[in-house]
């Protein structure tokens, strides 16, 4: 249904739907973080809106709620789609908290990187703020809750396997032609023992 925005609050939109009003909460505007009401919608915009709750109609303390997230696909199974536990991320720290930080996966979709997966290459925990882009592996995908769990110092240590790995393939690749080169150790074996 269509709507008006009559007034934004840091809390969220009022709307008018003909006569009669409802609120958009701030948690309804988007799936992903919305910092405030008014990134999102302004005074006086049209907008479609979907009736999620009616409580208390013809009270003095009615209250309709509206949402616009909820006509907008959910991001989650997309990105549900494209993700795998292993799988290594870019993403944007979103919001920091006591027991770890919050990661933009893709938008509408943030995963945990709990205070335990953010150790530091000298052990330390290594500190992140909003807005610092970082590299995570997927730990855990709950799909059924939508919930995940992501490790910096699992990214960290997959990096250095593929760095150490790339270093042992192109010192056997020296080796071997090095070894074509000069009839291989065998036969420089043989030189140094003045067999051949």
């Amino acid at each position: 249904m269509a709507g008006k925005v009559t007034r934004v609050e840091r809390f969220g939109a009022f709307v008018d739907l003909g006569g009669i009003e409802g609120l958009i909460h701030v948690s309804e505007l988007s799936h992903g973080r919305v910092q405030h009401p008014g990134d999102i919608v302004s005074e006086g915009t049209e907008v479609q809106v979907k009736i999620i709750e009616l409580k208390d109609l013809g009270k003095k303390n009615e209250r309709i709620s509206l949402s616009i997230k909820a006509l907008m696909p959910d991001p989650w199974e997309e990105a549900l789609e494209h993700l795998s536990e292993g799988d290594v991320i870019s993403g944007r720290i979103v919001s920091v908290k006591k027991f770890g930080a919050f990661v933009e996966v893709c938008p509408g979709v943030e995963g945990l990187l709990h205070v335990s997966q953010l150790t530091g290459e000298s052990g330390s925990e290594e500190k992140v703020s909003v807005g610092q882009e970082v590299q995570a592996s997927i730990l855990k995908i709950d799909r059924g809750q939508k919930r995940i769990s992501l490790s910096m110092k699992a990214a960290r240590e997959e990096k250095e396997k593929e760095i150490n790995t790339g270093e042992v393939k192109e010192f056997h690749s020296r080796q071997e032609d090095a070894d074509q080169s000069d009839g291989g150790p065998m036969a420089d074996a043989l030189r140094r023992a003045g067999l051949a």
